[in-house]
Parts: structure tokens; C-alpha cells; sequence
């Protein structure tokens, strides 16, 4: 991908009012993305999705907000998707820094996110471009925390609510402390209850958070 430009102080006080579009990316998973900058923070956008929003990411700052008091014995972390980092960003504000693992299929967001990550994250930040099903189904590793943020555009892949990726998390959660953060868009009510009961089935307990149309289902380890 193509540097990232410098912004002017002009850019940076217009950036208070509205996002000053910084650079138009595209790649064969995503043929045009959009790398904007919006009071303090980097955005990452589709034509129809927000993939990224710094700190500023709802889904995540409320989902990391409900584990909070398990956080602090957090030490290694799987996101799947990567966006620009939001999810490493929003627990560094908050005050943890585990080591995390990043995966997405999209080598190009995952090059946009080491440019835009600090050092500080970077050093204890993985980068593997991947397959999020694939490396979950081959990776040896567990984890304390696994992170599903995966979106193309804004319809969530089928595979994420299957029952089949939803074991396999389990598998790769660590015990007895291991927790899945799963992000999900409400497309049909239906299809929606359905994730609810498969997730409750796997992750005992299981606790379902609304946020407008986003689902955020928190599950724990299953002995």
C-alpha cells in the first residue's frame, strides 16, 4: 500500500469537524477502502461499513466494558479481525496491555494497521494474514481472549455463527479463564435468535448484549 501522507495542522483542526479523507485503498477482498482521520482518531471505511473507529469502536468499548473485571488476568489475546487495531487501542486506554494476536484476511488492513498502531502495542502485536477459520482450526496456540469482528461490509460470514466455529473457539480458549467476545449485525431476527441459542449452547454462561443492531455475545470457557 502507498505511505501514509502526513496531515497538515489544517487537516488536523478541519478533522474536528468533520473526517478528512486521507487515502483510498483497495485490494481483491476489498475493492475500495477508505482511511480517514476524525478528531484524534483513525477511521477505517467501506462504502457501507465502519470498520475500524480507533477508541471510539462501540461494539468493542462496551464489550471490553462488561469483562473489565476480568481483564487484568488476561495475557494473551486472538482477534479475528483486525480492522486498524480498534480492539488492541481500546485496551491500552483502559489500561491493559496483553499480548494480541491480529488476523485478518486482508494483508492490505493488516499493513494499514501496523502503520497506524504505536510502537507500544506493536511490540507485543502479532500480524498473520489469514483465513480466520482456517488459522483458528490449525493454530496450536489458546488464548485468554478471542475477539470474532468480522464483517464484510456489514453482513457477518456465514461461518462465524455455525456451530462448528463456535466449538473450535472453545477449544482454543484457555482454561479456566478463557472468554470469547463475539460482535454480530442483527440482518434478520430469525437468523439472530438462532447465533443466540447455538452460542448458549456452547459457552456456559453465555450473556447477550444489545446495541442498536449489533448483538455482542460474551461467552466463557466450557470445562
Amino acid at each position: 500500500m502507498n505511505a501514509i501522507p502526513p496531515l497538515s495542522i489544517f487537516q488536523r483542526l478541519c478533522s474536528y469537524f468533520w473526517p478528512i479523507k486521507v487515502l483510498e485503498l483497495s485490494s481483491p477482498l476489498n475493492p475500495t477502502l477508505y482511511l480517514k482521520y476524525y478528531q484524534g482518531q483513525w477511521l477505517l471505511e467501506t462504502e457501507d461499513a465502519i470498520y475500524s473507529e480507533g477508541t471510539r469502536y462501540r461494539p468493542l468499548v462496551l464489550g471490553f466494558q462488561k469483562i473489565k473485571p476480568e481483564l487484568g488476568k488476561i495475557q494473551r489475546v486472538l482477534m479475528l479481525g483486525c480492522g486498524l487495531g480498534s480492539g488492541a487501542m481500546i485496551l491500552q486506554k483502559m489500561g491493559f496491555s496483553p499480548s494480541i494476536t491480529l488476523v485478518d484476511k486482508d494483508p492490505v488492513i493488516l499493513t494499514c494497521a501496523q502503520k497506524i498502531l504505536p510502537e507500544s502495542i506493536l511490540s507485543k502485536a502479532e500480524f498473520i494474514a489469514a483465513d480466520a477459520q482456517e488459522f483458528l482450526a490449525t493454530s496450536p496456540q489458546t488464548y485468554d481472549l478471542i475477539v470474532v469482528d468480522i464483517f464484510k461490509g456489514r453482513k457477518v460470514p456465514d461461518f462465524i455463527t455455525s456451530t462448528s466455529f463456535l466449538e473450535t473457539i472453545a477449544q482454543k480458549l484457555y482454561s479456566p479463564k478463557g472468554i470469547v467476545l463475539l460482535n454480530y449485525i442483527v440482518q434478520d431476527n430469525k437468523e439472530a435468535e438462532k447465533l443466540i441459542q447455538r452460542f448458549s449452547q456452547t459457552f456456559r454462561p453465555a450473556v447477550i448484549h444489545r446495541f442498536g443492531l449489533n448483538r455482542i455475545l460474551i461467552g466463557y470457557h466450557t470445562s
